[in-house]
Order: C-alpha cells, then structure tokens, then sequence
C-alpha cells in the first residue's frame, strides 16, 4: 500500500506535504538542508529560495499541490498551507511588480508543479516514507 493510499492525516500528511516541497525543490536546483516533519505540522529548509522569486512560487506551492494529488485536497486546517500561499503569493508579487501579474505566476506555478509532481510521483511518495 502506497503511503497516499492510507487514511490522510497527521503525520502522513505532513510527510507528503513536506515531500512535495523537496521534490520540487531537487527538480529546480534548490538545495534541501534539512526536513522536519509532526503531527502537527512540517518545515523544509531551503537555504537560497528566496533568491528566485518564480523559483520560490513553485517551491511553496508544491506542499499543498502534493496533498492535493496524494489526498484530493490540503488539509481543511493546516496553517502551514495557508502560510505557504501567502509567502507565494509576496514572491510573485515581488517578481511580477503587478497584482493581476502575481495571481497569474501564482497560478501558472501550480500548474506546472502540478505536472512536476505528477511526473515525479514516485520520488514524492520514496521521501515521505523515508520521513516517517
């Protein structure tokens, strides 16, 4: 039985939710320092992220992009997702200069690791065991 495959919550949550982080973070060049992970919640550290604003909107979104591929939807409570649209979001908004712009790369990022994780799937679900 796959990890997503089992009742979401907790723990396993936030190990695919961090995953999603890590793999995306790997698949553009990011260096992934360290990864902690609880029931309550997770943190990856990604010293570096912030000097691509277009690279960081689709290292923050993957979190909940990978919840929503593994569960069909990021936990209806986690501070943690709603923290990493907002910090998205300021990343776009400090790429683009232009709100109607940010909501654009905001989006258009989650398209595209929406299809990254897809594609990697296999290398999501390897790091959120390797978590636990």
């Amino acid at each position: 039985m796959t990890l997503s495959a089992r009742v979401p919550g907790g723990v396993e949550r936030n190990s695919i939710h961090e995953s999603g982080h890590v793999v995306a973070a790997r698949a553009l060049g990011i260096e992934v320092s360290d990864v902690r992970i609880s029931e309550t919640g997770g943190l990856t550290n990604l010293p570096g992220l912030m000097a691509d604003p277009v690279r960081e909107v689709a290292v923050r979104a993957a979190g909940e992009v990978a919840e929503v591929l593994a569960f069909g939807s990021p936990h209806a409570d986690a501070a943690s997702s709603r923290e990493d649209r907002a910090f998205a979001y300021q990343a776009a908004f400090e790429a683009t200069r232009d709100a109607g712009d940010a909501i654009r790369l905001e989006h258009d990022s989650r398209a595209f690791v929406r299809e990254l994780l897809s594609d990697r799937w296999v290398d999501v679900e390897h790091v959120a065991l390797a978590l636990l």
